[in-house]
């Protein structure tokens, strides 16, 4: 019989083996926990962070609605304007010749002369028709050395004025002539020369342009002389200011077709074509009875209400140099949603005689008060106005619209505030009714805000 050789102790030790390499690993045998732990802090952290900026966000643009931005309510001024088109009716008589040819003028343009007086003389021979433009080149070189004059005795004051005007002419001229605006730049000119004359005689030993002048009137006079042939002499039927230029408009655009003008009527003005003289003689020349003269301008009916009978407005001549008169709006002229406007004026300086057809800008309004972008304006309470920031605190102030340019809209000055009347009770505690401020007016440097939604009265904007 055999013998067991196992020991009970040698099966125990066995069987926490066995049992020790059933046991599953464990968590931090795999991974580092301390590093993990650091983790998992830094992205709490984090969370509670952009939790905390989202929060600020918030609070100060009321939920993310727009960032806020201010401007200061400054006075300002601004116009409307109706830009159109202008056309002169004047009572003019056309002056005849039965030659064409060259042409003796004996006045400037626009110069009044009596009934009788001789104004020009025309001559046969269209060979000579040259020596017309060089007279009035003479006569025009002649009237600026006479305009340059400058007296005996010259201020200080008078040397600074006479600069800057120089300045003030020389750029208008470039601007004339980058707008390609010539007929103005030409008369810019002129004043240009004048000035320039005035100021070599200040400052050189001339006393005057005698020599010059002399010179020249000889050398018109024997320009005349040699004028030769038939010719015929042109004198005022009337009293009047004689222009030696015509359109061929003078018999369209009158005072008798004004009487009873419409808007149809005045397309048809607008499409005739230019007076001839039946006898086929030539137009050498105008007189016109009187200096008023009219302006006529289409709009619409509705616009109307812009333009007051009986009133003077601003116009604005774009041809004649940004030429601005101050006319008489007369009558006006509607016939169905057309409308006529018929001002008046007894100005007709030189840079107008040479047109009839004008660019023009009428001023109809002119506001000014404090500046609002029409951006900010809100309504509360059916109130209109706008939100202005004092500190921290926002709060509504009322406005009171004048006009509005351009996106602006211009508002009376410390207008009048909303109040409320609230129940209260005085220093013996009886009841009484007091009045209030609700919303208060927009005043001077307030800081309108121009941006953000959600706003309202009485929001704190840490």
């Amino acid at each position: 019989m055999r013998k067991n050789v196992h020991d009970p102790s040698d099966r125990e030790g066995a069987k926490v083996e066995k049992n020790r390499k059933r046991k599953k690993t464990r968590f931090s045998d795999v991974f580092d926990t301390g590093y993990l732990r650091n983790v998992f802090i830094g992205a709490v952290g984090s969370v509670v962070l952009l939790g905390l900026v989202y929060y600020v966000c918030w609070h100060v643009t009321g939920g993310f609605e727009g960032s806020v931005e201010v401007t200061a309510a400054l006075r300002s001024s601004a116009e409307e304007r109706f830009d159109t088109v202008g056309y002169m009716f004047r009572d003019e008589t056309v002056l005849y010749s039965e030659y064409g040819g060259a042409m003796d003028v004996l006045h400037p343009e626009g110069e009044r002369v009596a009934a009788g007086d001789m104004l020009l003389t025309a001559y046969k021979n269209p060979d000579s028709a040259q020596v017309t433009e060089k007279l009035k080149e003479l006569d025009r070189r002649i009237a600026v050395l006479e305009a340059s004059a400058v007296g005996n005795s010259v201020s200080v004051s008078y040397t600074k004025a006479l600069e800057n005007s120089i300045n003030v002419a020389l750029a208008a001229l470039r601007g004339e002539l980058a707008d390609n605006s010539y007929l103005q730049a030409a008369a810019r000119s002129e004043e240009l020369l004048v000035l320039l004359n005035r100021k070599e005689l200040i400052f050189s030993s001339k006393e005057d342009y005698s020599v010059a002048l002399t010179a020249l009137k000889s050398e018109r006079a024997a320009l005349a002389d040699s004028l030769t042939g038939e010719r015929s002499r042109i004198y005022a039927p009337f009293a009047g200011y004689f222009y030696s230029t015509c359109d061929g408009k003078e018999s369209v655009y009158t005072l008798d077709a004004l009487k009873d003008i419409s808007p149809s009527s005045f397309d048809g003005l607008k499409n005739a074509q230019p007076g001839t003289d039946p006898a086929g003689r030539t137009a050498v020349g105008k007189l016109a009875a009187s200096r008023k003269w009219y302006l006529v301008i289409e709009t619409e009916k509705d616009s109307l209400d812009d333009f007051p009978v009986g009133r003077y407005g601003e116009v604005e001549f774009a041809d004649c140099g940004g030429l601005v008169l101050n006319m008489l709006l007369e009558r006006t002229v509607e016939e169905g949603e057309r409308a006529l406007l018929i001002y008046s004026s007894e100005e007709m300086p030189d840079r107008l005689y040479q047109l009839r057809r004008y660019n023009v800008s009428v001023k109809t309004a002119e506001y000014s008060g404090l500046r609002v972008p029409v951006s900010a304006i809100r309504y509360v309470d059916g109130r209109e106005g706008v939100y202005a920031l004092f500190g921290n605190t926002v709060l509504f102030r009322v406005i009171e619209v004048e006009g509005t340019v351009d996106g602006y809209a211009y508002v009376k000055e410390n207008g009048t505030p909303v109040t409320v009347k609230v129940d209260d009770t005085d220093k013996e505690g009886n009841p009484v009714e007091r009045e209030v401020i609700l919303y208060g007016a927009l005043g001077l440097y307030d800081s309108i805000i121009t941006s953000g939604t959600g706003l309202y009265h009485g929001q704190i904007i840490d």
